[in-house]
């Protein structure tokens, strides 16, 4: 049940031993009491608060008593020598009532309860009227029902929504209209809102017309009525958007199957014909030939890379999100560790923040790491001082995390191709590549919210920050400090 609205009671009277005394009178009522000493602080209190009742002296100068009259109910106190003249001025100005005094407190007492009453009656028909006018009005399906099984109450919106009548939806059983298959999970539902739960859940009901609606149900039991007071709204084109994606996932998963498998073996035959022909028929080939091959076996397997590319690609917009707190230092070492296997000649001095995390999917985050640190590693190959950064900067926006490298860098004017599939800024034959790096990295990035962008200049390295939505800034991160130029200054690793 709901608590009990809090009453208030006005009481007005310049001498404090006559407010002291109506306190006394009235306290028992268990009102909360408010006290004015003048016209003006009355004024003042009738603005503050919503009063039951006004208890005040006829005789105030000033406000003479009257001034009150227009507002709540007012009971005057009159002297019992008063003249007839008094008391018809104060029923012309709308005082309800009136005392003598001195006070007799039962009789005070109970004209106050009276207009505390009514009050409370006009509250509740008002609230009454506003609730009807809400479940006319409602654009959702607002219904209240028994634990019984049966509808009691149900806004228009069933009308428009399931095709019958309130009468047909109240003449049986509301499970009667739940679609066979979920019947199961509306009994489960309902025990548990018999039980005194609050109960969300999604089910499909059926329509006059033989179709069916999923319908969203938000619904609170009331233990004390044996109610059950419920809204629901139709998410059928949702859940028909859903069953949509779920149907182009599904083509979109046989397509991957048919590149992977479908095209990848003419692409195995290529490769494999072409190193036969030039191993076994090398004696007849001139040189020219035997670059020509070398070209075929080459763009087998370029297409070869391209297609695990996409696949990659594919994958990383199919994956759910599972959202964990990602130590980002250590899958960047790990990253590292990989490149420096993979390459055991080359010579480049990692820079990794400690302590750097993240809220997101560390497997997409890892992503991230492997496809920026490997572009790192790639565009650094010329430099014998290779160096790459990974770290984050601090700020009132949140952390921005960062790769930066010493590397070949490009031309900021076309920085806008950077991200955008097979785009890239090099030839092939200076740095090897497929250009769909950087392109799935904005998708793993957009896909938590965030946003990704590059500095760079031609030799002089580039620099790849990221953010991700829904990260507050909770001050500087373990290993990286604010630097005074604004950039955060990247602990080595040991």
């Amino acid at each position: 049940m709901q608590p009990e609205e809090i009453v208030n009671i006005l009481l007005v009277d310049q001498d404090e031993n006559r407010l002291r005394e109506l306190e006394n009178v009235l306290s028992s009522l268990d009102r909360n009491l408010v006290k004015a000493h003048s016209g003006e602080e009355a004024s003042r209190a009738l603005l503050d608060h919503d009063f039951a009742v006004v208890v005040a002296d006829a005789r105030m100068p000033g406000m003479d008593g009257f001034e009150t009259a227009a507002r709540p109910p007012v009971i005057f106190a009159f002297p019992a020598d008063c003249s007839e003249t008094h008391l018809a001025r104060g029923c012309s100005l709308g005082a309800v009532d009136y005392i003598y005094t001195p006070i007799v407190p039962e009789i005070l007492r109970a004209k106050v309860t009276v207009f505390v009453e009514l009050k409370r009656q006009r509250e509740r028909l008002e609230a009454e009227v506003m609730r009807n006018r809400f479940f006319t009005l409602s654009p959702g399906l607002l219904s209240i029902a028994g634990l019984d099984g049966y509808f009691r109450q149900l806004n228009p919106s069933w009308e428009r929504t399931l095709g019958y009548t309130i009468q047909e939806l109240k003449s049986k059983p509301f499970r009667e209209f739940v679609h066979p298959d979920d019947r199961e999970m509306a009994l489960v539902a309902t025990r548990r809102l018999a039980a005194g739960e609050i109960v969300h859940f999604e089910i499909r009901y059926l329509a006059k017309d033989g179709s069916h609606r999923w319908l969203l149900w938000n619904t609170a039991p009331d233990a004390e009525e044996q109610l059950i007071y419920a809204v629901a709204h139709d998410v059928t084109e949702r859940k028909q958007a859903e069953a949509a994606l779920v149907a182009a996932n599904r083509e979109l998963e046989a397509f991957s199957y048919s590149v992977s498998h479908d095209l990848r073996a003419p692409l195995r035959a290529i490769d494999g014909f072409s190193q036969a022909l030039e191993e076994d028929c090398s004696e007849r080939l001139d040189e020219a030939g035997r670059r020509h091959l070398e070209r075929i076996r080459s763009a087998a397997r370029y297409m070869g890379h391209l297609i695990d590319a996409l696949l990659r690609l594919s994958r990383v917009a199919r994956m759910e999100l599972r959202r964990s707190v990602a130590d980002l230092s250590k899958l960047a070492r790990t990253v590292a560790r990989d490149l420096e296997d993979l390459d055991p000649g080359r010579k480049v001095e990692f820079a990794i923040a400690e302590g750097v995390r993240a809220v997101g999917d560390a497997n997409l985050l890892r992503v991230v790491l492997e496809n920026l640190l490997g572009n790192a590693w790639k565009f650094t190959a010329r430099r014998e001082d290779a160096r790459i950064e990974f770290g984050v900067e601090t700020g009132g926006g949140g952390p921005v995390y960062r790769v930066r490298d010493n590397g070949a860098g490009f031309d900021m004017k076309h920085a806008g191709k950077l991200f955008s599939l097979f785009q890239r800024l090099h030839e092939a034959h200076e740095f090897p590549g497929t250009g769909i790096g950087l392109a799935t990295v904005q998708r793993v990035v957009r896909r938590h919210g965030g946003r990704v962008w590059a500095e760079s200049a031609a030799g002089q390295g580039t620099t790849i920050r990221f953010t991700l939505a829904g990260e507050a800034q909770t001050g500087e991160q373990d290993g990286l400090a604010d630097s005074p130029g604004g950039e955060a200054e990247v602990r080595e690793e040991d």
